[in-house]
């Protein structure tokens, strides 16, 4: 069974982003971390930095329960620098 918490995280426009697999701003993607750190849900968060032939992007895994996660890629919008 998916924690309700996660389930209302989910529902969330951000998540909603990401689920469709939508381009997404840093500051977006810090706001889901946010939301999975206030309500204490385990994640992790691996980035792969762009090279010639792949764009960058980041992979967020959520753990549902101690045997299921979810894994979302998530694309960063085009033009984003990160200073």
């Amino acid at each position: 069974m998916i924690n309700e918490d996660i389930l209302n995280i989910l529902s969330t426009s951000i998540f909603q982003k990401i689920i469709d697999n939508d381009f997404i701003k840093i500051e977006q993607l810090n706001a889901a971390i946010n939301l999975l750190i206030k309500m204490n849900i385990p994640f992790s968060l691996s980035f792969d930095q762009a090279t010639r032939s792949e764009e960058k992007s980041a992979t967020l895994t959520i753990t549902l329960n101690p045997s299921t996660s979810i894994s979302f890629t998530i694309n960063f919008e085009e033009g984003i620098h990160c200073y």
